[in-house]
C-alpha cells in the first residue's frame, strides 16, 4: 500500500495521520505483512523519525511513476480538501487499486466497487481491504475498469474529443 502526495499541504498530513493512527493497527492486526509506503514532498525529518511497524516515510521521490511501479493499493484518506485528486488519476492510469475517502475521490467520475473502492471510517478501509485481498476477481476488475476509466473519461483523446463536441455545438 502506499500514498503520495505533497506534506506540506496540511489535507495530506492530516490523512496520513488519521490513517497511520486510525486505520493502520487494525490492517496490520489483518495482515501482519502488510507494508505502507508514504512519500511526497515537504516530509518533515519528525515525520520520517517515526518508528511504526510495516510503515515507511519515504519522503521525496525523484519519479513517482517509479515509486509506485512495485506497489499494488493506492490509499486516499482524504477528510478534507477539493479539487480533483490528481494521483488517483495517475494510480488508476498505472493500473493500482484505489481506496479512497469520498472526499479523497472528489472530482473524479468513479463507480464505487467497479473502479475504486470509497472508504469513509477504519472499517470501512479495513473490509476494503479485506475484499480486495480475499477476491481476486474484484482486484483484477478493479484495475481494468480504473484504467478504462482514465482512457474514456480522462485520456489526451477524450478531452480533445469532447473539446471538439462541445464546439460542433457552439
Amino acid at each position: 500500500m502506499y500514498h503520495i502526495g505533497s506534506l506540506e499541504w496540511m489535507p495530506n498530513v492530516e490523512a496520513v495521520d488519521w490513517f497511520i493512527h486510525d486505520v493502520w493497527p487494525q490492517l496490520r492486526t489483518l495482515d501482519n505483512q502488510l507494508e505502507f509506503y508514504v512519500a511526497g514532498k515537504g516530509m518533515s525529518d519528525a515525520y520520517k523519525a517515526q518508528q511504526i511497524e510495516g510503515v515507511h516515510m519515504i519522503g521525496e521521490v525523484d519519479s513517482a511513476p517509479e515509486f509506485i511501479k512495485d506497489k499494488a493499493i493506492t490509499v486516499v484518506p482524504l477528510k478534507s480538501g477539493s479539487g480533483i485528486r490528481l494521483k488517483i488519476l495517475e494510480a488508476m492510469s498505472a493500473g493500482k487499486v484505489v481506496i479512497s475517502t469520498t472526499i479523497g475521490a472528489q472530482g473524479i467520475a468513479y463507480t464505487d466497487g467497479e473502479n475504486i473502492l470509497i472508504a469513509d471510517t477504519p472499517n470501512e478501509f479495513v473490509k476494503a481491504f479485506e475484499r480486495v485481498k480475499t477476491d481476486d476477481a474484484l482486484y483484477h476488475r478493479l484495475k481494468t475498469n480504473a484504467r478504462k476509466l482514465i482512457e474514456n473519461q480522462y485520456s489526451n483523446q477524450s478531452v480533445v474529443d469532447r473539446l471538439l463536441d462541445f464546439y460542433k455545438q457552439l
